[in-house]
């Protein structure tokens, strides 16, 4: 008798979840059974204070409409170009699970939903608590399996 053997090739996915705040972003892969955490410090400035500008803003006191506008667009700025180091971290996935506490897991997101090549390997968008990396990797991968 002779058989035909068949060899199938299981092709591993590479999952990854992304813990977002406006400090950091916290990538987990699991690849092959593997699980690699890497964190990516954010740029974003919190609360910065221009020269001249008052501490005491009464109802009728001086108001710096251009300096709040220019630290919002400050803000934005520094919050796109972090966006974009994180998704120039996640290229080749199958399949991307954000979460966190922060709203820029929202912005991130849409960033994510932006572009083609990625944006239907986005399955999840989950608001959670602080972790630390050790609750993150065990969440990433609760989730996956």
């Amino acid at each position: 008798m002779k058989f035909n053997v068949y060899q199938k090739t299981i092709e591993m996915k590479n999952q990854i979840g992304i813990w977002v705040d406006t400090k950091k972003a916290v990538i987990i892969s699991l690849k092959e059974n593997e699980t690699s955490i890497k964190t990516l410090e954010s740029a974003i400035e919190h609360r910065e204070r221009f020269a001249g500008e008052k501490n005491q803003m009464g109802r009728f006191g001086e108001q710096s409409f251009e300096q709040e506008k220019h630290k919002d667009n400050k803000f934005k700025n520094q919050e796109r170009l972090f966006l974009k180091e994180i998704l120039s971290e996640i290229g080749g996935v199958d399949s991307i699970v954000l979460f966190g506490p922060a709203y820029v897991k929202n912005h991130l997101e849409k960033e994510i939903k932006s572009h083609r090549d990625i944006s239907n390997k986005l399955v999840g968008v989950v608001t959670t608590d602080n972790m630390t990396k050790n609750q993150m990797s065990e969440w990433v991968n609760n989730y996956y399996h």
